[in-house]
């Protein structure tokens, strides 16, 4: 169906209209959040203007890539536990902390073994203290 035919109309309203049923959120949020991926997907193939940058830039808590802040987070809760306790954190842990940075540990180790770690990370992960990979 063409979005200029009839049926194309009442498909678009439909659509503007329709309750989105994604992570739980209200469809005003959910719609400002795919709108920022959106927006980001076209900033990393340089399609924005400046102004367009500038205006994301003003929304509270926007990150260009927050994958990077999520990773750089769980590096440093790596590097502080080991500041706290002299040891490696423990998977099989009561702790649910403790157990999330051996998750998070093991996965960037086979992300390396499988040559897939980005090699700023990788280069990071073998030259702190309390390294991660040998």
């Amino acid at each position: 169906m063409k979005p200029t035919s009839p049926g194309g109309t009442a498909l678009r309203a439909w659509i503007r209209t329709a309750p989105l049923r994604s992570a739980g959120l209200p469809c005003a949020e959910q719609r400002v959040v795919d709108q920022v991926a959106y927006e980001r997907r076209d900033a990393a193939h340089d399609l924005l203007t400046e102004y367009q940058r500038e205006r994301l830039e003003t929304i509270p808590g926007f990150l260009w890539h927050p994958q990077d802040q999520r990773w750089l987070a769980m590096f440093n809760k790596h590097q502080q536990f080991w500041r706290v306790h002299q040891r490696e954190p423990r998977r099989r842990s009561p702790d649910p902390a403790e157990a999330a940075i051996e998750r998070w540990v093991a996965h960037q180790r086979a992300l390396a073994g499988a040559g897939r770690l980005l090699p700023e990370r990788e280069r990071l992960l073998r030259a702190v203290a309390f390294r991660i990979l040998r």
